[in-house]
């Protein structure tokens, strides 16, 4: 099911060069993992590909599985899988708002509904939980999001997490504590180096 992936994309799945990722990981499609990455969780889809010097700390599944050299799949490898593997869920419409946030230091920005929310360099943002409905999210370098309740976020066209972003809740709270769901077409896009809760 669904809820034993940290990560799932419906079609592909990608992760960047250097990347160090906690949680499993599942595509219906192409699940590519790029060079001198480390997975601690397990790989599920219907191609993988690992590029040189990646290490998977768990077990891979595949029907069809592409290595390239000194990738290191330290759990049991299985070349057959049923597909799909899961089913996202149906995002419910939303309407996205009309006004722009801009965070160019720190703030707490309730639920609602908002067109743009950008977050500059290295800013601290509080989300005070609920409900966001926006068109993008974008978090530049070094910036941070600090969940303090249940939170979800409806987007409709991009999400961008720049390098070293860190997305974090509160130690008490639980990671299904966070959901973020993007109906665009575009990728998602997470830096590198970026550390995410949720």
């Amino acid at each position: 099911g669904l809820e034993s992936f940290v990560i799932f994309g419906s079609r592909d799945a990608y992760l960047e060069k250097s990347t160090t990722f906690s949680g499993n990981v599942g595509s219906n499609d192409t699940l590519t993992v790029a060079k001198e990455s480390m997975v601690n969780g397990n790989l599920v889809a219907n191609t993988i590909e690992l590029h040189k010097e990646v290490t998977v700390n768990g077990n891979v599944s595949a029907n069809i599985l592409k290595l390239q050299r000194d990738e290191s799949i330290l759990g049991t490898t299985a070349t057959s899988v049923s597909l799909p593997i899961a089913t996202l869920p149906t995002i419910p419409d939303f309407e996205a708002g009309k006004t722009d946030i801009r965070a160019s230091a720190t703030t707490t920005i309730p639920a609602g509904k908002y067109r743009d929310i950008t977050i500059e360099k290295g800013v601290l943002v509080i989300l005070s939980g609920g409900a966001y409905a926006m068109e993008t999210l974008a978090a530049l370098p070094d910036a941070k999001l600090l969940f303090t309740a249940t939170t979800t976020f409806f987007i409709k066209k991009k999400l961008i997490f720049h390098d070293h972003v860190v997305m974090a809740t509160l130690p008490q709270m639980p990671l299904e504590a966070v959901h973020v769901f993007v109906s665009g077409n575009e990728p998602v896009v997470i830096g590198n180096r970026a550390v995410l809760f949720g």
